[in-house]
């Protein structure tokens, strides 16, 4: 027994095509958005190389080639400074898409493609939610990468809980979600294995913008019952076993 992905998962396309305003334009809307914010971040502090040329290196065990590389990233001051502005915006949009998607799924009259912007409003509190999570991954990743693994699915819902749960502290929602998540990560280890397809296909243009708010409504349906078997002495989410893996 426990949370069966199939079920959330077809859960979450009924949402797809029936909920107003459009999960799909939302996701085509963030997909836009981040694309540019990170082409822009690439252009300014990534190096660009020719697929081929690193190919032939990596072959022929050039270290005067990846020197070159190491020599070239110089950045200025002002792109990295820029850049870092750019990964704390795509920070705050993805906590806005996540506001837009719990929206969606609890069938809230605030839902709007607005929403994408709602993440603004509580920048403080996301920025230290993922700087902390950061900070306790990386040092649980010193023991080991298995370890840091664990910790990232164990701090998974605490973005949920933060937007979800003003009242709650960024720590205070790392902790609640390393609560709601003990005996659970697997089974989100499994829903993301799930995902393997979709994710591939995302090299295809425009596919993101069907898989992204596919794979939040999912994630948030998770959430969902996970709150239900816990807070409402609920066993398990469908009343039937798990049917087995999935990759669609």
């Amino acid at each position: 027994m426990g949370i069966n992905r199939i079920t959330l998962k077809r859960n979450s396309k009924q949402l797809l095509r029936t909920s107003n305003p459009n999960p799909l334009i939302m996701g085509l809307i963030y997909f836009i958005i981040t694309y540019i914010l990170s082409n822009l971040s690439t252009r300014l502090t990534g190096v660009r190389v020719d697929v081929q040329e690193y190919t032939n290196a990596l072959q022929n065990m050039d270290l005067v080639f990846f020197q070159n590389i190491i020599k070239d990233y110089d950045p200025s001051a002002g792109a990295v400074l820029i850049d870092i502005a750019i990964r704390i915006l795509m920070v705050l949009l993805h906590a806005g898409l996540i506001i837009f998607v719990l929206n969606t799924l609890y069938k809230r009259e605030g839902a709007s493609y607005y929403n994408l912007l709602d993440g603004f409003a509580v920048t403080g509190r996301v920025l230290v939610l993922y700087l902390l999570t950061v900070i306790f991954v990386f040092l649980w990743s010193l023991l080991f990468i298995i370890p840091g693994i664990i910790a990232m699915y164990r701090y998974r819902m605490s973005l949920f809980l933060l937007l979800e749960h003003p009242e709650l502290s960024p720590l205070q929602c790392i902790e609640e979600s390393t609560r709601m998540m003990s005996g659970h990560k697997n089974e989100l280890f499994l829903l993301d294995l799930s995902f393997l397809g979709w994710i591939i296909l995302t090299i295809i243009p425009f596919v993101s913008a069907y898989v992204t708010p596919y794979r939040q409504l999912t994630y948030a349906g998770f959430y969902d019952a996970l709150k239900r078997m816990q807070y409402s002495g609920e066993h398990d989410y469908t009343g039937y076993d798990d049917p087995g893996p999935d990759i669609f």
